[in-house]
């Protein structure tokens, strides 16, 4: 039988495509000792980056905001993150939400972990 999505169903897809998108880039910065970046555009609702030489660029219509230690919440412009061969030094929360639900992917730079959260699990652990 087949399976229709809902709005659910997209929002989770947008979230394991960002939370896999930053392990390429913390994994491939590593591991060819080179720079990768993320950019996200906050108007444009994309994220943008290089995959071997080639540019994706991924939709992201549930994009409300990317926070990171040294800037803050960020909701607006655009926003270039750099993934170093030592790692990325900051914490990095890109906040998806549609109308029903909420969900943030966060990077964790002493693990070098990408998790996504619920709600309820986002208060305690961003302040880890």
């Amino acid at each position: 039988m087949p399976r229709f999505s809902d709005g659910q169903d997209r929002l989770k897809a947008q979230a394991r495509r960002v939370a896999s998108v930053m392990r390429f880039a913390s994994d491939a910065a590593a591991a060819r000792k080179a720079q990768r970046a993320l950019k996200f555009d906050m108007q444009a609702k994309t994220l943008t980056y290089d995959q071997d030489g080639r540019m994706v660029t991924y939709a992201l219509e549930s994009l409300i905001a990317v926070e990171m230690t040294s800037r803050g919440m960020v909701t607006e412009g655009e926003l270039v993150v750099i993934f170093d061969p030592q790692g990325f030094n900051e914490t990095l929360n890109v906040h998806l939400q549609d109308d029903e639900q909420s969900l943030t992917v966060s990077y964790s730079p002493i693990s070098r972990k990408v998790r996504i959260l619920e709600p309820e699990h986002q208060e305690a652990d961003t302040r880890t």
